[in-house]
């Protein structure tokens, strides 16, 4: 239980970072916190505060002016408590899930249309891998790129790991049981790397679709959309 790592007020804070967060992809800092009303402290409270869940290894600063960004310890807390509740939230996944199917009747339920919609909405890179035609559908590789350019040093290696993306895409489908999984960080075996993520929804029956990109992927109403998304799929494939 969160409640047994962190205290409630630190709780409220990381929690508070995180989503400024999966916002801006910027640190956040106390002064920001304050002014928007997130927290009813004062800026010197929430620093104290910070410097706690920075010692205890949920949040970094970049250099010594800046505000805080949360480690994979913290994102992989936030996103454990989130899927825990994410069968309450049934209502927005009910309004994607009409938005969805509406998008499917005009391009007569085209794979590359419903990756083509959810990229859009999710900013990343959205994959579909089918297995009975063990055929792999990609769309958003703009959104990814964009990302990849700004690690000058790095982008040469992060672009290898693309090159045999359908293949890695493919083994996830052998590694997985049905449900929903996130990949943060080095764990992340499409691209093994600090700043990306995946999130997948797989199914024995037929396959698995994901995101891929940046962490900032990591917000609560993406994995609504890829919910939705699975449950089209699955009918799908079952007419």
């Amino acid at each position: 239980m969160v409640e047994d790592i962190l205290a409630d007020k630190e709780w409220q804070i990381l929690q508070a970072v995180i989503e400024k967060y999966l916002k801006t992809a910027q640190p956040v800092s106390s002064l920001l916190l304050h002014r928007e009303g997130d927290i009813e402290l004062s800026p010197s409270m929430i620093r104290y505060y910070f410097w706690q869940l920075t010692r205890q290894g949920f949040l970094i600063q970049p250099h010594t002016s800046a505000g805080r960004l949360p480690t994979h310890k913290a994102l992989e807390l936030f996103i454990s408590r989130f899927l825990k509740e994410f069968n309450e939230r049934e209502n927005f996944v009910e309004t994607v899930l009409s938005q969805i199917n509406k998008w499917l009747e005009e391009k007569n339920n085209e794979p590359e249309e419903l990756l083509k919609n959810l990229a859009i909405k999710t900013k990343g890179l959205c994959f579909l891998y089918l297995s009975e035609d063990d055929f792999v559908y990609k769309y958003g590789f703009k959104y990814l790129l964009d990302y990849i350019f700004q690690f000058e040093e790095e982008k040469e290696k992060l672009g290898e790991a693309l090159d045999d993306l359908d293949a890695r895409i493919k083994n996830l489908n052998l590694t997985n049981v049905s449900g929903v999984s996130v990949y943060i960080g080095f764990n992340n075996p499409l691209i093994p790397h600090p700043d990306f993520s995946t999130i997948i929804s797989s199914d024995e029956n037929w396959g698995l679709v994901g995101l891929l990109g940046p962490n900032t992927i990591l917000k609560q109403r993406n994995f609504c959309w890829l919910k939705a998304a699975h449950q089209v799929v699955q009918e799908l494939t079952n007419s």
